[in-house]
């Protein structure tokens, strides 16, 4: 359960403990067949994800790229996480590099970010001081304090309705695309989607592993997307 992600959808960080832990609890209500059961059917459903091309064809399906246009108001990039010194990590280097890309293209001259509650501050220092060693400097609009994507797609509602954008380039991973674009769809923004590429595996040529990081990120996105939709935020 763990590897498919399931832990994860109620955050709970030791997996074994967890996995105790509602073990112990089947087992005293005197359902030890309900363990036996959901052992086989965890096991099958590890072997499918991790064994087949269905990870592949489910994140393929939440992935979504539109044709770039010459010129767009703004370039807004999703927050992820930072590294304890204020370095960026890999997920949100990511991101950064494909905005860096746009931006030098000529795509925009003004890159937005989502300021998420991260621990270790805001990003746009980090961002501020890689775009001048790479010689280059663009403005740099950061939103209020954000704790999720519909935190993000509000805040980036209010500055495209005061500067009257009529769209914008979005940058996020490919799996987070899909729920991204609709979240900001209900918010009033029209969107481009520009995927930064995926650091964890490479979608064309999945391992085993591979298909589990896959099929966890495709998990994480369809509950959260039920979520969204059921709050109304979709």
């Amino acid at each position: 359960m763990a590897e498919l992600g399931i832990f994860d959808l109620f955050h709970c960080n030791d997996v074994f403990l967890g996995a105790a832990i509602a073990g112990a609890i089947l087992a005293a209500l005197g359902a030890r067949r309900a363990v036996r059961g959901s052992a086989i059917v965890g096991v099958l459903c590890l072997g499918i994800a991790a064994y087949t091309p269905l990870a592949a064809a489910l994140i393929a399906g939440i992935s979504r790229s539109d044709p770039l246009p010459p010129s767009s108001p703004a370039v807004v990039v999703l927050s992820s996480n930072s590294q304890t010194d204020g370095s960026l990590s890999s997920a949100s280097q990511a991101r950064m590099i494909e905005a860096y890309r746009l931006l030098r293209q000529g795509r925009s001259r003004q890159l937005v970010l989502t300021n998420a509650d991260i621990p270790h501050g805001s990003q746009v220092p980090a961002c501020r001081r890689q775009m001048r060693e790479l010689g280059f400097a663009f403005p740099i609009t950061e939103t209020g304090p954000v704790r999720d994507t519909h935190d993000e797609a509000s805040a980036v509602a209010a500055i495209a309705r005061r500067m009257n954008w009529p769209y914008v380039i979005l940058v996020t991973h490919p799996w987070h695309m899909r729920r991204a674009a609709a979240v900001f769809a209900r918010a009033g923004v029209k969107v481009v989607c520009a995927p930064c590429a995926e650091g964890e595996y490479d979608h064309l040529d999945l391992s085993p592993e591979d298909r589990l990081r896959a099929f966890r990120h495709w998990v994480h996105e369809m509950v959260g997307y039920a979520v969204y939709r059921r709050r109304g935020w979709i």
